[in-house]
């Protein structure tokens, strides 16, 4: 069997043969005499129906499909008995009719293949229900199959030539497709004492998705591949090198009922990572087994660099964090003019009835009149007219020698802005100058509080 899995659209088409009202042999008398007894099921679209490899739904459908009842044109005479069924010998017709070439779904059935019509009503008070079964029918080549339903018996009524339900299904195949991650991005922290043997066994839980569950094992086969690192940097515009890299594991397996994939890479030397340098590990994948499963992407690109130095602001503050007590030694200035800074901005616990001004391109300098470690501090404005966009070139230094940068971060007026470092930050000095307002013309901004923090 080559298509393992079908996407099931399912048409469900009344296709008649005849017109309702009259047919070949139903007008020898006057049909207004006659009770026919018929189906009426009018163009319709059901469930689209979504099934795995071993003939399972994917999606829940109603399982058995309800359709319509049985029907007369004249109120039954007396309690009546409608059988229905299945007529594979109907398929050949309506393809002669309508110049298609459906297949017989095999293994479907009728649940209820009795239906009632009490006296004196025209509809029976059942509708009639499919059942597909184990679904084994749709497990086929054929991708459009054909569910032929018709009256077989109208308990003495004349039975209509519209009297039948052609069921038909239009299939697709659909693999159970398995996804290899393009970018890995791994990021050591080289200021973690024992960072290189911390690091040293890497593991991407989700190296692999499956769009699904899968059933049954799904295998996929990788190597490192070196060779495909100069491709990558000339469409990326990067400049990532090999590393001493192995894989714990040859392969990698989705297991049965997950759509996940693990890989553990053993890596080498880190050294070069704290200066700076950036590596990258190409793996390529090839489909082993699986059934139903296809893999539609082959390479994952698994890059390597030191922890980047980046801010991130939050309007709210975040939980678990001990603000660092205010000292006397710390002071600060603002272009070098430190009058009456440590009082208004670092030593308002409040952040009330104090600021200091700086204008657009003004060097704000924190002194903590030692090293600590921060997590985060929080920036406070009192905006006039209009407050400043961001604080620009963020840096920090232990003894305002070597200093590190930290980039920027946006922050407005009147607010208080909760700016995380990405790792933990020691220093004693920090400094930053104050961004561009909306509009220069109106602009001044006040520091009415700058607090910092530590976990």
């Amino acid at each position: 069997m080559k298509k393992f899995w079908h996407y099931i659209a399912v048409c469900a088409v009344a296709a008649t043969m005849a017109p309702l009202t009259s047919c070949d042999d139903d007008d020898t008398v006057d049909p207004y005499d006659i009770n026919y007894c018929y189906l009426y099921q009018p163009n319709s679209t059901f469930a689209r129906l979504e099934y795995k490899a071993n003939g399972e739904f994917l999606i829940d459908i109603n399982d058995p499909l309800a359709l319509k009842p049985v029907r007369l044109t004249k109120p039954a005479p007396r309690d009546l008995s409608v059988k229905v069924g299945i007529d594979p010998s109907l398929v050949d017709e309506y393809n002669q009719a309508n110049n298609t070439e459906y297949t017989f779904l095999e293994g479907a059935s009728i649940v209820n293949p009795v239906l009632h019509i009490p006296a004196g009503q025209y509809i029976s008070t059942e509708v009639i229900s499919v059942s597909f079964g184990d679904k084994k029918g749709f497990q086929t080549e054929n991708e459009n199959l054909i569910l032929p339903i018709t009256i077989t018996d109208a308990d003495g009524q004349t039975i209509s030539k519209s009297s039948r339900i052609f069921l038909t299904f239009s299939s697709t195949y659909k693999a159970n497709k398995v996804v290899a991650k393009h970018e890995a991005a791994i990021t050591v922290d080289t200021d973690v004492d024992g960072w290189q043997s911390a690091y040293s066994t890497l593991t991407i839980s989700d190296i692999l998705t499956a769009d699904w569950n899968a059933d049954d094992p799904i295998t996929v086969s990788a190597v490192i591949d070196n060779s495909l690192i100069d491709a990558y940097n000339q469409a990326n515009a990067s400049s990532y090198q090999s590393i001493q890299a192995s894989l714990a594991n040859s392969e990698v397996v989705i297991p049965a009922g997950s759509s996940k994939g693990a890989i553990t890479l053993n890596v080498g030397d880190y050294t070069d990572v704290a200066n700076g340098s950036e590596y990258i590990i190409p793996v390529k994948f090839t489909f082993t087994s699986g059934v139903g499963a296809e893999l539609t992407t082959d390479v994952s690109y698994i890059t390597i660099s030191n922890l980047p130095l980046e801010l991130t602001r939050t309007a709210v503050m975040p939980s678990g964090y001990t603000q660092i007590a205010y000292e006397d030694s710390w002071t600060g200035s603002i272009d070098g003019n430190d009058t009456d800074f440590a009082a208004n901005v670092l030593a308002d616990s409040d952040n009330t009835g104090s600021y200091v001004f700086a204008d657009p391109g003004s060097k704000i300098l924190v002194d903590l009149g030692s090293a600590k470690t921060v997590h985060m501090m929080a920036v406070s404005f009192f905006q006039w007219f209009y407050g400043a966009s961001d604080l620009l070139d963020v840096e920090t230094s232990a003894d305002g020698n070597a200093w590190t940068k930290w980039g920027n971060v946006d922050v407005y007026g009147n607010q208080t802005y909760y700016i995380s470092f990405s790792k933990p930050a020691t220093f004693r000095y920090i400094r930053w100058t104050d961004g561009d307002y909306s509009y220069p013309t109106y602009g001044m901004i006040a520091h009415t509080g700058i607090k910092f923090y530590n976990k």
